[in-house]
């Protein structure tokens, strides 16, 4: 009869044994299947935000491309117009900074037009300021456009 008992434990025990392992085995899977889902939701939530941020980029870059395109269209149209009304012949009248007002740009980030000389010497500004006492060459971006003989769009720091 003892022998029974003894077989009973032993079966409990085995029974408890592989009903903990059975325990252990569906926690790791559920662990390992929630690690991969998880995973696998991060990598495409990740190319999602990669494709809508170049999706972002690429219309700020054709923003800024038409924006500056327009700029310089503008201020070609302008410096032809100043030259047509020779008014760099007498750059700080009245007549020249009404001009330039009316002819700056209604962009937001233009606050003033300056005007210089072929020579890199400064005259006057939309505003009216007097900028005789500047010079172009005194400054990098300016002093890159008048060596080069491009007639090219250069956008320098900001004054």
């Amino acid at each position: 009869m003892n022998l029974g008992l003894d077989e009973i434990r032993h079966e409990y025990r085995r029974l408890r044994f592989l009903l903990f392992a059975t325990y252990v085995f569906f926690l790791t899977s559920v662990a390992a299947v929630a690690t991969y889902y998880l995973h696998s939701e991060y990598r495409q939530m990740l190319q999602m935000a990669q494709a809508r941020s170049s999706t972002l980029t690429r219309a700020l870059e054709e923003h800024v491309l038409r924006t500056f395109t327009a700029l310089d269209i503008q201020l070609r149209y302008t410096g032809r117009k100043l030259a047509e009304n020779r008014a760099l012949e007498r750059p700080s009248t009245p007549a020249m900074i009404e001009l330039l007002r009316q002819e700056k740009p209604d962009i937001d980030f233009v606050r003033s037009l300056y005007t210089y000389d072929a020579s890199g010497r400064g005259h006057t500004t939309s505003l009216g300021a007097d900028i005789s006492k500047m010079h172009a060459r005194n400054a990098e971006h300016f002093r890159e456009i008048l060596e080069s003989s491009t007639d090219r769009l250069a956008i320098g720091r900001v004054l």
